[in-house]
């Protein structure tokens, strides 16, 4: 199983033995079920989330983060480390219909990855036995810990040979002279990391706070700025942007969302755009450019225009690119072919 917890969105990719795979993605609210509205029966509405138990308390993970009521929403480096971390994973699993999982592979951010103590810390709290809800229980028995933005290098060299991705390109990330910049725009940070002959070249990896969270929060300002200060908050933005909105109805303004949120992804993605470039600056000449996660669009035009001379692939539905790679690095652990 591939499991990408993001800030933003629960991807999760598995497959049964050599079976076919499958995928599903849910939105990364959680918090206690009674946060939740209250439906007209008097109970609890769910939103679409799962009900799991985090420590003895009945929590729903995988609903819109905007539906709980007084929430916090959880956007920091020890993420990980958080119960509501823990609810997506179980809602997530739980979601696969799987009682065990036998490999599971998930992702930290770059500068979380390079520090062990981080990584022993996931792997232990996602390994072994866990009630989940109501008396059931899944087991994990192997996990595996690897840097985000890896997830799309594991899901082109893991096609080699499939015929599911242009061969020019998987020959030439698998080639030993090749240097690979993988760049995960996701919804808290960006994750970026140089990879040559299957190498991480971790001096030359990073992680940046410009993501889609910080295009949409500039987006607000710049709205709040041209319509007498009103104000939209980042939840309503961002289901603007997860639902194609073009123009926002906001009081008595027709707000051209749209418009607004290119120019600031563009400037933002202008910014970005340096702070690789200064990261990577002592490597060679970049050959490829592997573009995934849900920010890709956002910053795709303004990345082209920072390695004109690479070949930039942006890799099919770049927001479960990392699920599906990680995926795929299980199956090679496991031995599946």
């Amino acid at each position: 199983m591939g499991l990408d917890i993001g800030y933003g969105y629960v991807k999760t990719a598995w497959t049964e033995g050599s079976g076919e795979s499958h995928v599903h993605i849910m939105p990364s609210g959680a918090a206690l079920a009674s946060l939740l509205p209250a439906d007209a029966s008097g109970g609890r509405n769910l939103c679409g989330g799962v009900e799991v138990l985090v420590e003895g308390e009945v929590w729903v993970a995988g609903a819109n983060p905007g539906e709980f009521q007084a929430s916090v929403r959880q956007l920091h480096a020890d993420y990980a480390a958080t119960n509501e971390y823990l609810a997506l994973a179980y809602a997530a699993i739980i979601k696969s219909g799987q009682q065990v999982v036998d490999e599971l592979v998930t992702g930290l951010p770059m500068s979380h990855y390079l520090d062990p103590e981080r990584r022993a810390r996931l792997v232990k709290r996602l390994t072994g036995k866990h009630p989940v809800r109501g008396g059931r229980t899944v087991t994990v028995e192997r996990v595996s810990v690897v840097p985000q933005p890896m997830g799309a290098v594991f899901l082109v060299l893991g096609s080699a040979g499939s015929g599911r991705m242009d061969r020019e390109l998987v020959s030439r990330i698998a080639g030993q002279a090749t240097c690979t910049l993988s760049i995960d725009p996701g919804f808290y940070s960006t994750d970026y990391v140089v990879v040559k002959n299957r190498g991480i070249r971790d001096r030359s990896a990073g992680t940046s706070t410009v993501a889609i969270s910080a295009v949409l929060d500039e987006t607000g300002k710049r709205i709040a700025a041209r319509y007498q200060g009103v104000r939209v908050s980042r939840e309503r933005l961002e289901l603007a942007l997860r639902d194609g909105t073009k123009d926002l109805l906001v009081g008595k303004f027709t707000i051209p969302f749209r418009e607004i949120l290119a120019d600031a992804a563009a400037e933002l993605g202008r910014r970005l755009s340096v702070e690789i470039l200064e990261s990577i600056r002592g490597e060679e000449a970049v050959d490829v450019v592997l573009l995934s996660g849900g920010g890709s669009a956002l910053f795709d035009e303004q990345l082209r225009g920072a390695f004109p001379n690479a070949l930039v692939h942006v890799v099919e539905s770049p927001q479960l690119a990392n699920a599906r790679g990680f995926l795929a690095r299980a199956r090679a652990a496991a031995g599946v072919s």
